[in-house]
């Protein structure tokens, strides 16, 4: 009887860590076609998404909004990627995870393109039975615009880790 209960423990680990995969992939895919609307619904009601970390935002609301009036307007174009998820059970609510980031923009005025690499570490809560964003941080190992090539100094010092 343990071994069947421990069987079905591990099943719904394996379960748990892919809906949270499948969030996650969610969250980019919205990201890459303007979902705005949609992309709130990737974080739980009071999930913090720590872009800047002098202005992390709070709030599903503060998030859509946050797409709505900055990406949005700004960039014509993004590829969004996460890569090799690093991701842990902690309970059977809740979870981290490292994602490594790739990130391809195009600015909608200027018609140039960035290129971004680094981090995401998140947080995840199982909220009505549903695994959700509670808390995502981007840790960035470079920006760089594509035009002027790969150099150092081009790598962005606001946005070190």
């Amino acid at each position: 009887m343990n071994e069947l209960r421990d069987l079905e423990a591990r099943i719904r680990g394996l379960e748990d860590l892919e809906a949270i995969k499948r969030i996650k992939h969610k969250y980019f895919r919205c990201i890459d076609k303007g979902l705005w609307d949609e992309i709130g619904n990737c974080f739980a009601e009071e999930g913090v998404a720590d872009y800047r970390p002098e202005a992390p935002l709070q709030g599903r609301a503060a998030i859509t909004k946050f797409f709505k009036e900055n990406i949005a307007p700004v960039y014509s174009m993004c590829v969004h990627q996460g890569h090799n998820p690093e991701l842990e059970l902690t309970s059977d609510t809740t979870a981290t995870g490292i994602w490594q980031l790739e990130n391809f923009m195009l600015t909608a005025e200027t018609n140039t393109g960035f290129w971004i690499a680094g981090s995401y570490e998140d947080e995840y809560i199982k909220e009505r039975g549903e695994w959700k964003i509670k808390r995502t941080k981007v840790n960035i190992i470079f920006w760089s615009d594509i035009e002027k090539g790969w150099a150092k100094e081009r790598f962005s010092p606001l946005l070190e880790v």
